[in-house]
């Protein structure tokens, strides 16, 4: 049996425009609401010494946290897991350049299947943290300029850049069913 070429155009046509009107059933399902974390944060321990000051006229200035802190994202398979409150402590070390160059788990975190994921989630969001770099300065004594007998300001005439730790904790919670992260402390920014 031989066709035309006519009879095969249309016949291919018309298959072309029957499948483009069928239409395949999709099953869409209704978007179920992602739970959302929240982190805070706490010092624990500060970054300096005991003794902030000595005899010799040195002064430690404490690593200060530069701007906002990022807190950690909350990790999604903790989330889908809903969780209840889960405290994450951390010691960080922080260079002589305010850098954090150094962050390991300690002791009194809440241990569960997310422990490594939640730890993970801290170390990304602690290691673009920016402090001031924390250094002993040595003073002296500056003039008086008016002429009361005390000086009026003391200088810098050297420091000393140190490193320096400090141990944080973090609270991850779920809040009315969505997961937070919030701040047990005031803010940390100065």
């Amino acid at each position: 049996m031989k066709f035309n070429r006519f009879a095969v155009a249309f016949i291919a046509s018309f298959f072309a425009i029957s499948c483009a009107r069928h239409r395949v059933p999709v099953l869409v399902e209704s978007p179920i609401p992602r739970p959302e974390g929240a982190v805070s944060f706490k010092f624990l321990v500060e970054s300096s010494p005991k003794e902030k000051e000595d005899a010799q006229g040195w002064e430690f200035q404490s690593a200060r946290l530069i701007g906002d802190a990022v807190l950690p994202v909350y990790p999604e398979r903790a989330l889908a897991a809903r969780l209840g409150p889960v405290v994450v402590i951390v010691r960080i070390v922080v260079s002589p350049e305010g850098n954090v160059t150094d962050i390991s788990s300690k002791g009194g975190s809440t241990i569960n299947r997310f422990s490594d994921d939640l730890f993970r989630a801290v170390d990304t969001a602690v290691r673009n943290w920016k402090f001031t770099p924390p250094a002993w300065w040595l003073l002296e004594d500056g003039s008086d300029l008016n002429a009361d007998g005390k000086p009026d300001f003391r200088k810098v005439v050297r420091i000393n850049p140190v490193t320096v730790y400090g141990d944080l904790e973090f609270l991850f919670e779920m809040k009315g069913g969505h997961g937070a992260v919030r701040s047990t402390a005031p803010s940390q920014s100065k």
